[in-house]
């Protein structure tokens, strides 16, 4: 009988330069393949050996959230050009409490909107007034605070925010220029359901296809999709420059 315990389900999460890239609409393929030279010599000829003469390392995701972000990192070759919105100004007393990611990480409270200034983050009373970068990090574009396990604030705390956001009022990709790939890097994570054993696939580097390919059905989602070229980083990681795949014991 098989271990059913290594048995898996599902897709997972997916970064792309380290954000998430949302849901994912179907099959999430991870490749690796090698083209190879065979030496032979003798009468008659026998094979002495093989050598790899070249390895491509892609990932393949079928992307369901089709925000302007997500196509920009799929192509991989255009930037987003932001038309801004009208400011909206939450005043101080906004209840906001740290959750746990998922599949971990830094805890984070989503505020309200994108495009976040003049963030005042205190306790519940109000008393103690939080300091960015000590107690708290403050991703402004996406709205986004991260608790700092450094700083004063506790797990799981209640915090009491003001500040303004600007719901940007349309994100647009310009066609017809930028014909240069943008580098990013993607990690892939898996946590089957039945074992809670995690897959984890990480590209140091990697660069998207500079397609897209969108197809408005009238009765199934409308997805892209995406693969990944895996680039070498010998620099920074001699051991495995092109990445890993690693799987929880």
């Amino acid at each position: 009988m098989g271990d059913f315990r290594n048995t898996t389900l599902g897709t997972g999460l997916l970064t792309i330069g380290g954000v998430d890239a949302g849901f994912l609409k179907g099959d999430v393929k991870v490749s690796r393949k090698i083209d190879q030279a065979i030496f032979e010599s003798g009468v008659p000829l026998q094979p002495q050996g093989r050598v790899i003469t070249k390895e491509t390392i892609e990932l393949t995701a079928p992307l369901g959230e089709l925000t302007v972000p997500n196509l920009a990192a799929v192509s991989g070759t255009i930037p987003v050009t932001t038309n801004a919105g009208t400011p909206v100004v939450v005043a101080m007393g906004q209840a906001k409490t740290f959750a746990v990611p998922v599949l971990g990480g830094l805890e984070y409270v989503a505020l309200d909107g994108e495009v976040v200034t003049a963030l005042t983050v205190k306790d519940s009373t109000e008393v103690t007034t939080y300091t960015a970068g000590t107690d708290y990090l403050l991703d402004a574009a996406r709205g986004i605070i991260y608790r700092n396990p450094a700083g004063t604030i506790t797990t799981l705390q209640v915090v009491h925010v003001g500040y303004t956001y600007t719901t940007p009022a349309s994100k647009q990709i310009d066609l017809g220029k930028y014909f240069v790939f943008i580098e990013t890097d993607i990690l892939f994570t898996h946590v089957s359901p039945v074992s809670g054993k995690t897959w984890t696939v990480k590209f140091w580097r990697a660069q998207g296809s500079a397609e897209i390919d969108l197809n408005f059905q009238e009765t199934n989602y409308t997805i892209t999709n995406v693969t990944f070229l895996s680039l070498p980083d010998a620099v920074a990681h001699p051991t495995n420059p092109n990445g890993y795949m690693r799987r929880t014991n």
